[in-house]
């Protein structure tokens, strides 16, 4: 080979070099072309914690597995383009969760917290062995006074929240309602 030669093949590898290591060093740093702007824009992401875990997470088409763990308590989604995202959250035996997030330039928007409510609930509640009664019945208007009723001996047991769990006993639920003197919120089974 020639020099002549030699020098024109360095100056192509020379020009295919540089801007090719100018878009893998852009592209590191999180710089993406959005087809939708025809503009170069920095990506942002989406932190994502569930309870209960083992979630499938939606993204617009795309759909993301629950990455959380025993080290890693959510679900980090990287390289999204800069826009408003809703995201959905689906779990079998729950009902599925929406939330539109807005992602910014180099920053993580985060959807924490987020309780899956199950699809089967149950509408009896057990009390805290604390308390004589086992079932609860009914609240009162500003939720300070609860009723249960203990289902052994058959009574209703008053516990005011406001006066450090002070219990006060009835056979009657008519004497109960009398005690409380306001509104008595009914739940229905």
């Amino acid at each position: 080979m020639t020099f002549k030669a030699r020098r024109i093949l360095f100056f192509i590898f020379l020009a295919v070099f540089i801007p090719s290591s100018a878009g893998i060093i852009t592209y590191s740093q999180g710089w993406r072309f959005n087809f939708e702007t025809f503009t170069v824009q920095k990506t942002g992401a989406i932190y994502i914690e569930t309870q209960p875990k083992e979630v499938l997470i939606k993204i617009g088409p795309k759909s993301f597995a629950d990455e959380s763990g025993i080290i890693q308590k959510g679900t980090l989604i990287t390289d999204l383009l800069p826009k408003n995202y809703q995201i959905e959250i689906q779990r079998n035996g729950y009902f599925p969760y929406y939330k539109n997030i807005t992602v910014k330039p180099s920053l993580v928007a985060e959807a924490v917290e987020i309780i899956l409510i199950p699809t089967n609930l149950k509408s009896e509640l057990k009390i805290s062995n604390n308390l004589k009664g086992e079932k609860f019945i009914d609240f009162g208007a500003d939720a300070s006074k609860i009723i249960i009723k203990n289902s052994k001996n058959n009574l209703y047991y008053i516990y005011d929240l406001n006066n450090q769990w002070r219990e006060f006993e009835s056979p009657l639920p008519a004497e109960l309602k009398q005690f409380l003197n306001e509104k008595i919120k009914k739940i229905k089974n």
